[in-house]
């Protein structure tokens, strides 16, 4: 199994849509298929290469270890189902949300929402 390590390049002000960083998404995956990831940063588009640094090592445990400020950053491990998902800094808003297991482990400060359910409307 594969760990992943993203550190954040520079500080990001617009808001970010990080639902798309996903473990289970990722397993299999090399890591250039990783760095393609896209991300909604304001009203843009960009992939996770712009925005984060990626390194790989192999591992008995699945991992995502993101290190950076990532206040901005919403939906931080939405949906996450098994392993580890470990923030080194604070997150944005509705971190955690849908999670139906694994460990979402943030070393900082929560935005709103924390690990709360998706409402549909």
């Amino acid at each position: 199994m594969t760990a992943w390590t993203l550190t954040l390049r520079e500080q990001v002000t617009d808001r970010v849509d990080a639902s798309s960083i996903r473990l289970a998404d990722w397993n299999g995956k090399r890591a250039g298929e990783v760095e393609r990831t896209p991300l909604k940063v304001g009203r843009r588009r960009m992939c996770l290469a712009d925005i984060f640094s990626l390194r790989t090592s192999d591992d008995v445990g699945q991992r995502i270890v993101i290190e950076g400020d990532l206040r901005c950053f919403d939906r931080i491990g939405d949906g996450h189902a098994a392993g580890l998902f470990h923030v080194e800094g604070g997150v944005g808003d509705r971190a955690g949300g849908s999670m139906s297991g694994g460990i979402l482990r943030i070393l900082g400060d929560a935005g709103d929402h924390l690990a709360a359910p998706h409402l549909s409307l």
